[in-house]
């Protein structure tokens, strides 16, 4: 998987980080795509997280 945090864990100081998301084997081509089912399973995690410890 490739992503920005990849760049932040360069530093001893970075903080602990995680990447959390829908996705497949299509990432970064022209034409990916992400299944319904797991961009609504994505919604209830970021929803759960949220309530969880952001309240």
């Amino acid at each position: 998987m490739n992503s920005d945090a990849s760049n932040f864990i360069k530093s001893h100081s970075a903080p602990t980080m995680f990447v959390v998301g829908p996705g497949n084997e299509t990432v970064h081509q022209i034409d990916k795509y992400v299944d319904i089912e797991e961009y609504l399973a994505a919604v209830e995690f970021y929803e759960c997280f949220a309530r969880k410890y952001l309240e």
